[in-house]
């Protein structure tokens, strides 16, 4: 069976596609774009999938759905029958950051008839074998069968064939053939920093991740102005690490002539999933860390603001009162339809390009900036070799629009804006964390068999989705989260489940849209009792008797 085979993967270089094998220890040839992952015989049935690169177009019931699908045979049902106790003797599983990959449509082991067999099903279960639903179906010299999700988390596949007669091989899915644990968050990153006497300067770091690598971690720092990372060196001894987390600090003294500095920690997980995090500092006298706590990842570095991309964009935090939108500094100049970048940092990096240069070449570029929505603007340097990225650093938290005006070598360009002209992009500097706390979590009452968690979360800018709740069998974690990305609609019911333990801790984690995070653990750990105590009257006497 699957279970006793030695599984291999590799990824697809052109589809980005992870094959998952059963039996054979080889590695199979990578497929190609003119080499399809699954593609149906031309003699196929009519309600065959069609076979496209991308199986987008394949009519797959989603994930939880276990009503039977039209393409089935007369008088099958779509869900496959289970016992009540999965087989404990599981797959060692596999761990991937890939979202579609294909699996052996059958094992070694599998039923040789195969001029006897009409059809293999695929079933997936997303609960540890608790149900099993169908995914999909393949013809029997089929090698292969693709799955895509779109949702970390543990996977277990099965299959099961159907004959001619309608007789299944195995009647009952029981146990996975191949367990998968997809994960495609970068870890988390809490990272501060602060001056400390001597001119020195003190970081400070949390790191947590399932699948955590703390040998990946490296501190840096350069001057707030640019220049080249500088390596901090990172004492063991100053570290605690377990599997999930890791946390440290770390003390040195910069290059003299360092004014302000700015600190990076890049760490990654197993899988290749990579974080970065930045934190402000000022040095001499009256200087203080930044404020916030940065988050963010490799591919998404707040100081690389590009003018051209968008994908960091996101909805700002919406009210619903005017009034409260004129009151929050980073919306009240910009207009309705327009969405700022959000960086933590009051140093960053603004890509731009360059068009219709002529024989004469670039003169000058030169960026301004506006803090009042155009009304007024001021000169925020000139690129000194007159070539994308420009490096910039601006005053305080707020909002600012920036436009660039380039003048050719023979002195001719834009004119400076001007009074009302609109900026070309809107940047918001966010150093501040949320505000976060844990208002109450209640277990059964009016919700039966569900923990009730209410909180209160507030920022200038949340992000759309700024919530995840995590629970941990001890103080200080380690974490697991049970809700990802949810509204900031102040409570969450969850339905407990039998692989939750009966005494646990509460942490909320709070977003905002510049990267910064704000962590509140609940002071008190939950006692999940499921017990129902009930009373039977014994007897009666007279009183004082």
């Amino acid at each position: 069976m699957w279970q006793a085979a030695v599984v291999s993967w590799l990824m697809l270089m052109s589809s980005g596609q992870l094959e998952l094998n059963a039996p054979q220890n080889a590695v199979n040839r990578p497929e190609t774009a003119a080499q399809p992952a699954w593609r149906p015989t031309a003699d196929g049935p009519a309600d065959q999938p069609l076979g496209d690169d991308s199986v987008k177009a394949a009519p797959q019931p989603a994930i939880g759905d276990t009503r039977s699908p039209n393409n089935l045979p007369p008088g099958q049902s779509g869900a496959a029958e289970t016992d009540s106790a999965p087989t404990p003797d599981l797959p060692k599983p596999l761990l991937t950051r890939q979202t579609y990959f294909s699996l052996p449509a059958r094992s070694d082991a599998a039923p040789k008839n195969n001029g006897q067999l009409v059809e293999v099903q695929l079933f997936v279960s997303t609960d540890r074998g608790a149900h099993w639903n169908f995914y999909s179906r393949a013809k029997p010299d089929q090698p292969r069968i693709p799955f895509r999700t779109a949702a970390d988390g543990e996977y277990w596949f099965a299959t099961r064939t159907l004959d001619r007669s309608g007789k299944f091989e195995p009647r009952n899915v029981t146990a996975p053939a191949v367990v998968v644990n997809i994960d495609t968050k970068p870890p988390t990153v809490l990272l501060s920093a602060e001056a400390a006497p001597g001119g020195q300067v003190a970081a400070r770091w949390e790191i947590s991740d399932p699948h955590l690598k703390p040998d990946s971690l490296s501190l840096q720092y350069r001057f707030s102005t640019g220049g080249a990372w500088q390596p901090v060196a990172i004492d063991e001894n100053e570290c605690s690490t377990t599997e999930t987390a890791s946390s440290g600090a770390a003390v040195w003294r910069p290059i003299a002539g360092a004014q302000e500095v700015v600190v990076r920690a890049e760490v990654s997980d197993t899988l290749g999933n990579k974080a970065v995090a930045h934190a402000q500092v000022k040095l001499g006298p009256g200087g203080s860390a930044s404020d916030g706590l940065a988050k963010d990842d490799a591919k998404n570095e707040p100081q690389a603001i590009s003018a051209s991309a968008n994908s960091r964009l996101g909805n700002r935090n919406s009210t619903g009162a005017a009034s409260a939108l004129l009151s929050n500094p980073y919306l009240a100049y910009l207009p309705p339809d327009e969405k700022p970048r959000m960086v933590n940092a009051r140093v960053f990096e603004l890509d731009y390009d360059l068009e219709a240069v002529g024989p004469s070449g670039v003169g000058r570029v030169e960026l301004f900036g506006t803090r009042d929505g155009g009304r007024t603007w001021r000169s925020y340097g000139i690129d000194a070799d007159n070539r994308s990225p420009m490096s910039v650093q601006v005053e305080e938290e707020t909002m600012y629009g920036f436009r660039i005006i380039v003048t050719s070598g023979a002195g001719l360009g834009e004119a400076p804006p001007k009074s009302g002209d609109k900026p070309s992009i809107w940047i918001g500097v966010d150093l501040t964390r949320p505000a976060a706390k844990i208002t109450a979590a209640e277990f059964g009452g009016n919700d039966e068999n569900k923990l009730v968690v209410t909180w209160d979360a507030s920022d200038k800018m949340l992000a759309e989705k700024p919530v995840t709740l995590y629970y941990g069998a001890q103080a200080g974690g380690p974490f697991t989260p049970f809700a990802s990305n949810l509204e900031n609609s102040g409570r969450y019911a969850w339905s407990i489940d039998g692989t939750v333990p009966p005494l646990i801790y509460l942490r909320l984690e709070v977003a905002d849209e510049a990267g910064n995070r704000a962590l509140c653990d609940h002071p008190q750990p939950i006692p999940l009792d499921r017990s129902r105590p009930t009373g039977r009257i014994r007897d009666v006497r007279p009183a004082g008797k």
